[in-house]
């Protein structure tokens, strides 16, 4: 994750023309344990554009990718 997070942010710094912190200081990880869970975590992440209001919905986000995509 570090290297992510480092990489990352001297990417989007450099593009932004800023310095400094970009990232939270947190990292855990979560096993998802059935397929309920599954789904509540792949519609939080879908749904984040359009809580950000980057779009209307999260399919006119143009970034979203979803290779194999369960039935919502």
């Amino acid at each position: 994750m570090q290297g992510i997070k480092g990489f990352s942010a001297r990417e989007i710094n450099k593009s932004r023309g800023r310095k400094g912190f970009l990232w939270l200081d947190e990292s855990y990880d979560r096993i998802v344990r059935d397929y309920d869970e599954y789904l509540e975590k792949w519609n939080y992440i879908r749904d984040n554009p359009t809580k950000a209001e980057l779009c209307q919905e999260p399919e006119d986000y143009p970034f979203l990718w979803e290779p194999g995509e369960p039935e919502i």
